[in-house]
């Protein structure tokens, strides 16, 4: 047995580490590797780059970082797809760049071995804004990548399909949609080898962005179009094939639209036949959350199962966190919810199956520095729990303007607000639904030291507001037992 910080058992590894230059760092894709680690993509303006560039690194399974690497010129590069080159140890990274390429934006694609030496870099576009977003591997053992083109289409933007072989050949491309802005956000092929595209449109449909979505057959040709929707702005933003227990296969799409009525960010799960017969299945409630940001959707391999995730919180004072969850044969209905994140505010991006049954995320993560962002990587055990370790310090909340302490507590907290501790008016804790638990006024121990009692609160999670003349402060606080 090994005891580690990251919380290593017998057969489970969990873990949350954050990652950073001191700039900005944002994690957008994550594969595990066969060695449990995981190599990471995404963009950062940090490592002395010009503008933004891609940012490729890797981690053992424990993750600790093994190397790092950034790749562009002297515009802006981002990263948003990582896969495995189908009969290879290599890997296919997929994004967009001004650097290099035909025009203003193109898509950019290298493919890279397992130390993250370049093998070959691509570029595919015109002479306008191709911003690649997806990718996935093909039995025939190629490689699809979707998007938005500006370059070409009958509209503002229109759907990019591109087909490329393993040595970055151009095998076919496609473009699709009306005279206005048509978006495809995500690729995969199915069972019968043809090609799910999922995305928006605002060419066709019920009003504002529809759900939009395309099959194609392994050449490219369209098999059908479908638009689902109603007057709200609605968009498709993740999905993998669905097999019932039956064998039948439908995808599973997963969604968001803005609630009208809330002005929130809804989530939305959606199965769909494999001839295009939409069946709505579920979908957030606006009247117990606040906001839900891109919904992310695997097939578990198993039949009937499925996995997502996004981010999420629950009250307008709270932080954003990461929301994962499982489904059985009831689609839907989920085996297990698991809410895991720091007091900064994290953003989901993508999600894996570990060789251990688990789950590994990766994202964004706010406020880790003055001025900065930085990536993490979240790894669950198969239940979906994961360690937290604190972004700073071992017990505590720090950033420019203030550190808690000790965090979790239990009959007292202490904040120190630096140069605004003066202004402090009040206090108040409420519980994750925003109902006020405790009002608290804060007494002054020692300086721009103050103390809160936490007497007669159960354990549990609470977020604590900090009022002052300008400006409410509000962090989540654990109360131990």
């Amino acid at each position: 047995m090994c005891l580690s910080a990251v919380n290593i058992k017998a057969q489970d590894i969990t873990f949350f580490r954050t990652y950073g230059s001191g700039a900005y760092d944002a994690a957008e894709s994550v594969w595990p590797c066969n060695d449990s680690g995981f190599v990471v993509v995404g963009a950062t303006s940090g490592y002395n780059v010009a503008g933004t560039d891609l940012l490729i690194f890797r981690t053992d399974k424990l993750g600790n970082q093994t190397w790092l690497k950034t790749y562009g010129g002297n515009g802006n590069e981002w990263a948003k797809c990582i896969i495995p080159v189908p009969n290879s140890s290599d890997f296919i990274i997929v994004g967009h760049t001004n650097s290099f390429g035909f025009g203003q934006y193109d898509f950019y694609v290298l493919r890279i071995n397992q130390t993250g030496d370049t093998i070959w870099t691509r570029t595919f576009g015109g002479p306008d804004w191709d911003l690649a977003l997806s990718a996935d591997t093909t039995y025939d053992g190629n490689i699809v990548i979707t998007g938005e083109t500006s370059s070409f289409g009958a509209g503002n933007k229109d759907v990019f399909v591109i087909k490329i072989s393993p040595n970055g050949s151009l095998i076919w491309q496609q473009t699709i949609g009306g005279a206005d802005d048509d978006i495809a956000n995500v690729i995969f092929e199915d069972r019968d080898t043809n090609l799910i595209v999922a995305g928006s449109t605002l060419s066709y449909g019920a009003g504002q962005r529809d759900y939009y979505l395309i099959k194609l057959n392994k050449s490219g040709d369209t098999l059908f179009t479908k638009t689902f929707g109603t007057a709200l702005d609605e968009w498709f933003s993740s999905g993998d094939m669905y097999f019932d227990n039956g064998n039948n296969m439908s995808y599973c799409i997963g969604g968001n639209f803005y609630d009208a009525g809330e002005d929130i960010v809804v989530e939305s799960l959606s199965r769909i036949t494999a001839n295009g017969i939409f069946n709505y299945a579920t979908q957030g409630n606006p009247s117990n959350q606040y906001e839900r940001r891109k919904t992310i959707v695997r097939n578990e391999a198993a039949w009937g199962t499925f996995y997502l995730v996004n981010t999420y919180k629950d009250n307008p004072f709270a932080s954003f966190d990461i929301n994962l969850r499982r489904t059985n044969y009831g689609f839907g209905t989920y085996s297990y919810s698991s809410i895991i994140g720091s007091l900064s505010d994290e953003f989901t991006n993508d999600i894996r199956k570990t060789y251990d049954n688990g789950y590994v995320m990766v994202g964004r993560i706010d406020n880790y520095g003055p001025g900065s962002s930085a990536c993490f990587i979240a790894k669950t055990d198969s239940t979906g729990l994961a360690a937290i370790t604190p972004t700073v310090g071992s017990n505590e909340i720090s950033s420019p303007k203030l550190r808690i302490y000790p965090n979790p507590a239990t009959n007292m907290i202490y904040v120190d607000l630096h140069n605004e501790a003066h202004q402090i008016l009040s206090a108040e804790i409420t519980n994750m639904q925003g109902q006020t638990i405790k009002h608290a006024t804060p007494s002054f121990i020692s300086g721009p030291t103050l103390s809160i009692s936490l007497q007669n609160l159960m354990p549990g999670a609470y977020i604590l507001k900090l009022i002052t003349p300008i400006q409410i402060y509000a962090y989540r606080i654990i109360v131990a037992e």
